[in-house]
């Protein structure tokens, strides 16, 4: 069992490594049918080249919508829609606006920083204002299952480069207390580095 720790949009990764795991993705994809709409592929990079973790049939859920829309004004959803109906949607390569980086709550480490309302309630402001991005699993905080080792929530914040993005997310992480001695953000940020573009 394992589960997703912390996420970084646009990849670090170098050029040539993003282009191993789309070519790796897109052929895994058409190798098991999967030709037209979109899916989720998630996949890990190794020493030998990317490794696949697993397909899904559907579009990459909880936060990859909110980010990719936010960072590269694509909607994935939308573009679903369009193809279900059998309308090609007309994407340009578009640049990313800024960097982001987030990282995942889970009910064993973080249930009581949510279970407090000001802290709750304040999570949710810094959201509207805009300081940070919060993507909840359930509308509302009574709906999650506290009880299930799955993420709740992720949190993520952008800035205009890597580094700057870490700096904020610990920053935040700390002062909100989701790193834990158990829960170390600061590890899980580790491999996020400015990539050698």
């Amino acid at each position: 069992f394992f589960t997703e720790t912390a996420a970084c949009m646009p990849s670090c990764l170098p050029k040539d490594k993003v282009g191993q795991i789309v070519t790796a993705a897109y052929q895994c994809c058409v190798e098991i049918g999967l030709v037209s709409g979109a899916f989720n592929v998630e996949m890990k990079m190794t020493p030998a080249g990317p490794k696949l973790i697993e397909i899904n049939a559907r579009m990459g859920g909880f936060y990859l919508r909110d980010w990719i829309k936010e960072i590269y004004g694509v909607d994935l959803l939308r573009c679903v829609f369009m193809t279900a109906c059998g309308i090609k949607p007309l994407i340009n390569k578009p640049k990313p606006r800024y960097q982001m980086m987030g990282v995942m709550c889970v009910p064993s480490v973080h249930a009581p920083i949510f279970k407090n309302s000001q802290t709750y309630d304040l999570i949710k402001n810094l959201h509207t204002m805009g300081h940070i991005r919060y993507n909840a699993i359930e509308d509302e905080i009574e709906d999650v299952d506290f009880e299930t080792e799955e993420p709740m929530c992720n949190i993520a914040v952008h800035a205009g480069n890597v580094a700057q993005a870490k700096e904020k997310l610990l920053n935040f992480c700390t002062l909100f207390h989701l790193s834990t001695e158990e829960y170390d953000v600061n590890r899980f940020l580790g491999n996020f580095k400015e990539n050698m573009i």
